[in-house]
């Protein structure tokens, strides 16, 4: 009776293992604009190993939170597809009770299934791009989680491609990356220039959990936005922050666990910012 405990056992874990969700690739490419604002595409390469489900979720925070002002990055133009075809698709607003408001995409037919390997493609725009940069708060900063924390699966061969404008150069910039829980302030990363002046960064694997944020500083009032002036505090914005947080806690008690937002790594100067 032991051995076929012991058996079973066995036979759940592999059962489990097997199938196991996981992302084999994911590559961002973030143009930054002259004006300030980031064009964005993700494509994600998600194995449902077996499984048959309707599709993903992607969950995109769009607002940060500086001192008491909620600021909104003013996220839109969202374009999704998979294999390279267009398919169903639904944005809704969620609410986490300590974390604000994100996109919520449901992506996929609720008529159909697939399996396997899927290629997504998720297309956005943030028209507030630019913050302070947790290096030098004397510049100004892109400041962006490429990957993160809210994954509950591993993510393998992650690649983001962050491109300039012809305002910026490599040389007027300073770089930094963390990747792992939230708020390390380590890295696995591997970054460097291309010849045409791409920042690259390329992570070989995150576990379920693990994020990672790439911040490029820079001279500040080069682009069309003023980090300093796009975080800056007014005193409308106490009143505006209670408000915005005693409600969404109020309507959101019940909020689950899998709706956690993506989360900022924490530098040694970094803002408390709610986003990818």
């Amino acid at each position: 009776m032991k051995k076929l405990f012991y058996s079973c056992i066995l036979l759940l874990l592999f059962t489990a293992s097997s199938f196991a969700d996981k992302i084999t690739q994911y590559d961002i490419d973030i143009e930054i604009e002259s004006s300030g604002g980031l064009s964005i595409v993700e494509r994600i390469a998600y194995d449902f190993e077996g499984e048959s489900k309707h599709g993903i979720f992607r969950d995109i925070p769009f607002t940060i939170k500086v001192g008491t002002r909620i600021i909104d990055l003013g996220l839109d133009s969202y374009a999704v597809k998979m294999n390279g075809q267009d398919i169903a698709w639904k944005q809704s607003i969620i609410r986490s009770s300590s974390m604000g408001e994100m996109v919520h995409l449901k992506i996929g037919d609720p008529a159909s299934y697939v399996t396997d390997i899927q290629h997504y493609e998720i297309r956005y725009h943030v028209n507030i791009g630019l913050l302070l940069s947790a290096q030098d708060s004397l510049k100004d900063a892109i400041r962006w989680n490429i990957i993160g924390t809210a994954w509950t699966i591993p993510i393998e061969n992650i690649t983001a491609r962050f491109m300039l404008p012809t305002l910026l150069s490599p040389a007027s910039m300073t770089t930094a990356t963390y990747t792992g829980l939230y708020g390390s302030t380590t890295s696995d990363a591997q970054n460097y220039w291309t010849d045409k002046g791409d920042f690259i960064v390329k992570i070989a694997s995150l576990k379920a959990h693990e994020g990672a944020t790439v911040e490029l500083a820079y001279p500040r009032n080069t682009l069309g936005q003023d980090g300093s002036l796009n975080v800056e505090e007014r005193p409308i914005d106490r009143f505006f922050a209670y408000w915005h947080w005693g409600h969404t806690f109020l309507h959101n008690s019940k909020f689950h666990a899998h709706h956690i937002p993506d989360l900022l790594f924490k530098g040694k100067k970094s803002l408390n910012i709610v986003d990818l």
